[in-house]
């Protein structure tokens, strides 16, 4: 029985379909080995509005300008002043919190809790006394 002696072009076009065959394979096996990037959750939303309590001679029920920082279990802060119409609105990691809303001329108010859905929270300012 006669072998046929293999020729150069013979043996590069097996050379070329292996190459190709197993390129395909690391395509598909990289593809399928792959796990989907896991969706991200968005940060839960603290918000809501800083009213005066009401006082003989101040009557305005909205205070704009007041600092609200959030303080999170990780030491970092985030700030966000309320707008004209006393809303504020912020952003935060899920977990233990402290939120602090502050202006010049009111007592301070703090509140601590765990955060893990969007959250309404308003505040009350009293005036300081003289």
């Amino acid at each position: 029985m006669n072998t046929p002696i293999p020729t150069n072009r013979n043996r590069t076009r097996v050379t070329s379909l292996v190459f190709a065959a197993l390129s395909s394979l690391a395509i598909l096996s990289s593809a399928c080995g792959r796990l989907p990037n896991a969706p991200t959750v968005p940060s839960p939303t603290l918000s809501g509005y800083v009213y005066q309590t009401a006082t003989a001679g101040f009557g305005t029920p909205l205070l704009s300008h007041v600092l609200i920082t959030i303080e999170q279990a990780d030491g970092s802060q985030r700030t966000a002043v309320t707008n004209d119409e006393g809303f504020y609105t912020l952003s935060a990691t899920a977990g233990p919190i402290a939120i602090i809303a502050a202006k010049a001329g009111y007592e301070t108010k703090r509140s601590q809790f765990d955060l893990a859905n969007d959250t309404v929270l308003n505040f009350s300012l009293t005036r300081d006394l003289p």
